[in-house]
């Protein structure tokens, strides 16, 4: 028995979720797909414009039990390109736990997105690129902009941000051995 998109919706009373083909979709200014079912595994593009809606759809989840990974949205478009899709999932979990409306939302809701990532590598053995694409990310998180003419240094991400991506790797092997 396969499983059905309409029963990952989190509140069926909610006309904002619905299913159009092989995605659910949410429905905000326009439809954005949010999630597939491949082989009994539910993928959830995980996009920085719904995170409140992409939030209770993993808590919804979550307390059903249901095996879940996450996917760029790039690959929501029929025409993207799958070459080194893993490489670009991995960044995309990367850059994620870097936003910081994820970040917070993920923290709020006890959701533990490194986990979900070092699932992910296990599931599709992918571990050995993971560092590389963990060092390309925290280079660019961890890069300091000097504004001459402020006179003061940027940072684009938080220091909060900052200060996990430091010891990131750390929890990375953590959840490996876990």
């Amino acid at each position: 028995m396969s499983m059905e998109l309409s029963t990952l919706i989190p509140n069926t009373n909610d006309t904002n979720w619905v299913v159009k083909g092989e995605y659910l979709m949410y429905v905000k200014y326009s439809n954005i797909p949010c999630a597939y079912i491949d082989d009994d595994v539910v993928f959830i593009f995980l996009d920085f414009k719904i995170v409140k809606p992409i939030s209770k759809l993993i808590k919804h989840l979550t307390n059903k039990n249901i095996e879940f990974y996450f996917d760029s949205p790039e690959f929501s478009n029929p025409a993207s390109n799958a070459i080194d899709y893993n490489n670009k999932v991995l960044t995309h979990y990367l850059f994620s736990h870097a936003n910081k409306n994820i970040f917070k939302e993920f923290k709020e809701i006890e959701f533990d997105l490194i986990k979900n990532m070092v699932s992910f590598c296990d599931k599709n053995n992918c571990h050995e690129i993971l560092k590389p694409c963990y060092e390309k990310v925290k280079k660019i998180v961890l890069n300091k902009t000097h504004d001459y003419y402020q006179n003061k240094i940027i940072n684009d991400f938080p220091d909060e941000i900052r200060e996990d991506f430091e010891n990131l790797y750390r929890d990375i092997q953590i959840n490996r051995i876990i």
